[in-house]
């Protein structure tokens, strides 16, 4: 059932809380206070933190209650390992059988996701992030492939929100361009695209568990 515009502006602004650092590792999200804080009420809020819940982004914390997930090294080696199987599994999978509209969608995805990122706009790229790593998942017309992906996709976007020097660095160069090198997730993109595109699927599974095992060395450096 497609979510109403309630619940996407209450799903949106949990996610922007903890894009921004508003909330912490292991801290407590509060139904009532966001609603009030929206000027919604507690009903849309409820579907979205459940959403959230389900995705992995958020954990649950008691029939009501609901945390930003505690991080550690551990989890975090164990997550992106299993992201980097499940999202190479299903470029994979896509290169075989995407559609050409499909295609179509992450190509325009991805020329949104170059401007976005080269202006430093973290609220920007990560929309345009999610929906291009959902898009090469649902290429894959595996629904299972689809859950898998975007269950440890969102976990994993807590370790990116807290760790990665794109969103540590943006403060100070938001609206100007992206320093030399901090371009790999973007061009990465680039290359799993080219591989769908040539119905490749060794080299676009290849190319995006790379592209996983990447990003989580990245933030190795920074934790």
């Amino acid at each position: 059932m497609p979510r109403s515009r309630a619940e996407e502006d209450a799903r949106s602004e949990i996610i922007r809380l903890v894009m921004h650092r508003t909330l912490s590792p292991g801290e407590r999200v509060v139904e009532q206070a966001l609603a009030e804080q929206m000027e919604l009420s507690r009903t849309p809020v409820r579907n979205a933190l459940r959403e959230l819940i389900a995705e992995g982004f958020l954990e649950r914390l008691d029939p009501k209650g609901a945390r930003v997930p505690v991080l550690s090294p551990e989890d975090m080696k164990r997550l992106f390992q299993a992201r980097g199987e499940a999202e190479g599994l299903a470029a994979q999978a896509a290169a075989q059988e995407i559609s050409e509209e499909e295609l179509e969608r992450l190509r325009v995805l991805f020329a949104r996701e170059e401007a976005v990122y080269r202006s430093w706009s973290i609220d920007g790229f990560t929309e345009v992030n999610c929906a291009f790593h959902r898009g090469v998942a649902e290429g894959s017309h595996s629904p299972y492939l689809v859950r898998f992906v975007q269950q440890c996709f969102w976990r994993s976007q807590v370790y990116v929100f807290f760790f990665d020097q794109f969103y540590l660095g943006y403060r100070e160069y938001e609206g100007t361009r992206v320093p030399p090198g901090y371009d790999f997730s973007h061009e990465a993109h680039r290359g799993v695209l080219e591989a769908l595109a040539d119905r490749d699927a060794p080299r676009a599974r290849r190319l995006m568990e790379g592209h996983v095992r990447e990003t989580y060395e990245a933030l190795l450096r920074r934790e």
